[in-house]
């Protein structure tokens, strides 16, 4: 979809406001969305959503809404979500401004059956940053760059077609559908937890590479249910404390990665960092297996991890408790990924690896911390290709 022009200029004592949809901002950019019928009282069972993207990798979106009044949160609410953040606003807030993590911002407006006596909001949405082109030697159309995503999602919790190019589902025939996830870490090789193929032969596991909806069958054309020839679990892997849950996967042939970056591998995290309290993103297909999606996490430090569960040690990284959610079980395998050099590039710093609950209080989501096993992972993989970071 084309983004629709921005118009700088505002007049009056209200100032030019933006339907729903997408946009693209430019550096200096200013635009302005308000709730329908603004400044009246909105109306009910409404939806609008805002989908805004910066020009540049390096350019930031601001929000600040200083007319704020909607309804109780049951009802009404403005959600404001980027890659790694989502919040949903209601009532009677004096002020709220949010500036995006990276390039990226939503704003998701819902009403419900009842409506506040004067519910209303305006909201300045500005775009900061330095316009630059990236020249050839920076951007290479040509050549593949690991963390690269694509699109961003349009529906919170889903994501676009090939968004994560690096996700991949492993399936066991004569299911079609995946019984763990992994990602591409090599143009050969599959990154995913050794639990998940501890009982698999390389004869009766594929790796599909490119799916987005498992209901579909030609719903993305690069879509490839590959073959394998190595399954190399880590050497010290302990099935009942899951220590060690990290394996890796060798497919029959390498990839072949396209121009558009549909299919890429994710880029490893740099040695020697802890990842503690960082906003992270958590992809796969869960129970579902449905339609690809993602869940935003916080990590802790392993020693606030320790007092709320057992076995925490340096090879293991966990996320905080959210009660009534549920980002771990059915994703076994597949990757934990934080934004780095300045939100250009998307690393691996976790693999799904404990499946149970999650979502029960006091519960963290535990995982492998990829980065411990970095040594591992180059010596296997010597010999295959791999991308450069943007």
């Amino acid at each position: 979809m084309q983004a629709r022009a921005l118009t700088k200029q505002v007049s009056g004592n209200l100032p030019a406001t933006k339907p729903c949809g997408r946009y693209v901002l430019q550096p200096g950019d200013v635009m302005y969305v308000k709730s329908m019928n603004y400044p009246r009282r909105y109306p009910r069972y409404y939806r609008c959503k805002w989908v805004l993207k910066g020009a540049t990798d390096a350019t930031k979106i601001t929000v600040t809404c200083d007319d704020f009044i909607l309804g109780d949160c049951r009802t009404s609410h403005l959600e404001i979500a980027d890659q790694f953040y989502s919040r949903k606003f209601c009532g009677n807030v004096r002020r709220i401004t949010k500036t995006s993590l990276n390039s990226n911002l939503r704003l998701i407006f819902r009403t419900g059956q009842a409506t506040e006596k004067n519910g209303r909001f305006l909201c300045r949405v500005s775009a900061s940053g330095v316009m630059t082109t990236p020249t050839t030697a920076e951007l290479p159309q040509s050549s593949c760059r690991c963390g690269r995503m694509n699109s961003i999602s349009t529906v919170v919790g889903e994501v676009d077609k090939n968004e994560y190019p690096w996700q991949v589902g492993l399936v066991s025939p004569p299911t079609s559908k995946p019984f763990c996830g992994g990602s591409i870490i090599s143009d050969q090789w599959i990154l995913t937890a050794a639990h998940c193929v501890q009982r698999q032969s390389f004869a009766s596991m594929f790796v599909v590479i490119g799916e987005h909806n498992w209901n579909y069958l030609t719903e993305t054309n690069v879509t490839e249910r590959r073959p394998i020839v190595q399954i190399a679990p880590y050497p010290d892997f302990d099935g009942i404390s899951l220590n060690n849950d990290l394996a890796l996967v060798k497919l029959a042939s390498p990839i072949n990665f396209p121009t558009d970056n549909r299919i890429a591998p994710v880029c490893l995290p740099p040695p020697n960092t802890l990842f503690g309290n960082v906003n992270a993103v958590i992809t796969g297909w869960g129970l579902s297996q449905g339609v690809l999606r993602e869940h935003t996490v916080t990590t802790l430090t392993n020693s606030e991890c320790s007092a709320l569960t057992s076995g925490i040690n340096q090879n293991k990284i966990c996320t905080k408790p959210e009660t009534g959610k549920n980002p771990c079980q059915g994703n076994s395998g597949g990757p934990m990924i934080t934004a780095s050099n300045g939100g250009r590039s998307m690393i691996q710093i976790g693999v799904m690896s404990s499946d149970y609950d999650c979502s029960r209080a006091n519960s963290p989501g535990v995982l492998t911390r990829v980065n411990n096993y970095l040594a591992w992972i180059q010596q296997m993989t010597a010999g295959s290709s791999s991308c450069p970071p943007l």
